[in-house]
């Protein structure tokens, strides 16, 4: 790399969801498109704890979890964590869910079907807004083949 040519970066994300499975599907999913899964977390208080102690570049939060919702961990992620870009997560198509979950700083609501080309699409479109003004380039790849 020669000086001042941008650096390459993997793009951190912290899964939150109270499903363990499901937390473990989304992990699997984006380490396969190339995405630094940097924590797991299955309510909204480890989620605040998580993204403060590790500063992912996007968090997958689930709306509905015990302890806290993640709307409130939203909340207050964005107020510590600014530039940390949200993608709120449901199994419902609701509209005043979603609504909750950009006031509360979500950049956008997907629901828990959503396929996942579009998700790692949206994942690096979000970074991508965010960080324009850097020279930093965040990304994730599309999934390596796996030998049988």
């Amino acid at each position: 790399m020669m000086a001042g040519e941008p650096r390459e970066e993997k793009c951190r994300v912290l899964v939150v969801d109270d499903d363990d499975e499901l937390r473990s599907a989304l992990s699997d999913m984006l380490s396969e498109y190339g995405f630094d899964v940097v924590g797991l977390a299955a309510d909204g208080q480890a989620a605040v704890e998580s993204a403060s102690a590790l500063r992912p570049h996007v968090i997958l939060m689930d709306v509905r979890m015990p302890r806290m919702d993640g709307i409130d961990a939203t909340r207050l992620i964005r107020e510590r964590l600014p530039k940390a870009r949200v993608i709120a997560l449901s199994a419902y198509e609701d509209r005043a869910l979603a609504a909750a979950a950009r006031t509360a700083g979500a950049d956008d609501y997907v629901t828990k079907g959503t396929a996942p080309e579009l998700l790692c699409d949206l994942i690096e479109e979000l970074v991508a807004r965010g960080r324009r003004s850097s020279t930093t380039h965040l990304r994730g790849r599309k999934p390596q083949s796996r030998s049988s």
